[in-house]
């Protein structure tokens, strides 16, 4: 049953190594840097986990194979949100780690932004929890939790630091 997790595994490793190679390069922001490595160190340390988790589950006992599908669609539709919301962004990304405004950067209300307004949050609470469902791993419940809360506490920092930036509330759809 866990070598059917081996494909998700294989499919969010390369998704996060195509999204961090189409990230914004700004070889001048040494800030950003810094927290392109702590990015680096954290994927690498989320991989090494599934990927121990694939030879010892964590779970006493395989559950329905529903549920591995389910996960499975949990991983494209997350990684889909993330995608969206990079290209969208383009060089208006800013790392969470980074928190901050960049010099120039604009207000997004367009493409997926229209519709919500922290689709990458979104889009990784998502795929990591596919992740965990199709791992056969029962963290899937307490993940999805602590991901939301902490997600949702730093949406709001946020919107405040964007709203006190552009002088607008933020806009919601």
């Amino acid at each position: 049953m866990q070598l059917l997790a081996l494909p998700a595994f294989l499919y969010a490793f390369r998704q996060i190594k195509k999204m961090w190679w189409s990230l914004p390069q700004s070889p001048s922001d040494n800030y950003s840097q810094k927290s392109k490595l702590k990015i680096i160190f954290f994927c690498f340390g989320l991989l090494s986990f599934y990927l121990f988790q694939l030879f010892y589950p964590l779970s006493p006992s395989p559950y329905p194979l529903i549920f591995i599908i389910f996960g499975y669609l949990l991983i494209f539709i997350g990684f889909w949100l993330c995608k969206k919301a990079l290209a969208t962004l383009g060089n208006n990304w800013a790392s969470l780690l980074d928190y901050q405004i960049k010099p120039g950067q604009k207000l997004i209300t367009t493409g997926i932004y229209k519709y919500l307004r922290h689709p990458l949050y979104l889009g990784d609470i998502l795929w990591l929890t596919g992740l965990e469902l199709v791992l056969n791993s029962w963290l899937f419940i307490p993940l999805f939790f602590l991901l939301s809360f902490l997600f949702w506490r730093h949406s709001i920092k946020e919107d405040k630091l964007l709203a006190n930036h552009f002088g607008q509330k933020i806009p919601v759809k």
